[in-house]
């Protein structure tokens, strides 16, 4: 929650992403101009942190960024405990309404099964008109010999 409660009141931050998501999510927040990310825990010395500090505290452009995002962020129809009550409340009252159309899929549907055959087959029939085609191309280029056991030419399409 660090990054929304950030976001929330407008601060800019520095990021130090340790694990999972947290590079992702702090790259987005550097390219929004919101915040510094110091690459890793063990990359972290006291003059990079000063120099990521410094820069947070004196450049302008960081808490502004901050502070209009912080204004899209709050400016919703209800609060968050609002919004979280009118869709417990509406759950509760619709039921199974809300219940994703997965379940009535067969195992295979929810596994992609079919989908995934269907692209097989279609990756399959391109590569065999391909190499149909191919062979084609081939016999007009260089016709069609075969050869006795002496390696004399017996029948060929370009000496007829």
């Amino acid at each position: 929650m660090g990054t929304q409660e950030a976001i929330s009141y407008g601060v800019p931050m520095i990021g130090i992403p340790l694990f999972g998501d947290q590079r992702v999510n702090i790259q987005s927040y550097v390219k929004k101009k919101v915040a510094i990310s110091l690459n890793s825990i063990s990359d972290v010395t006291e003059e990079k942190l000063t120099s990521a500090l410094n820069t947070i505290l004196k450049d302008p452009i960081y808490r502004e960024n901050t502070q209009k995002l912080s204004r899209l962020f709050l400016d919703r129809p209800m609060s968050a405990l609002d919004t979280a009550i009118y869709w417990v409340e509406y759950a509760a009252k619709y039921g199974n309404f809300l219940q994703s159309p997965a379940v009535r899929f067969s195992w295979w549907q929810r596994r992609l099964l079919d989908v995934y055959a269907f692209l097989l087959f279609v990756v399959s029939a391109v590569l065999l008109a391909a190499l149909f085609i191919l062979r084609k191309i081939k016999r007009l280029l260089f016709g069609l010999r075969v050869y006795a056991k002496d390696s004399t030419v017996i029948k060929s399409k370009k000496n007829k």
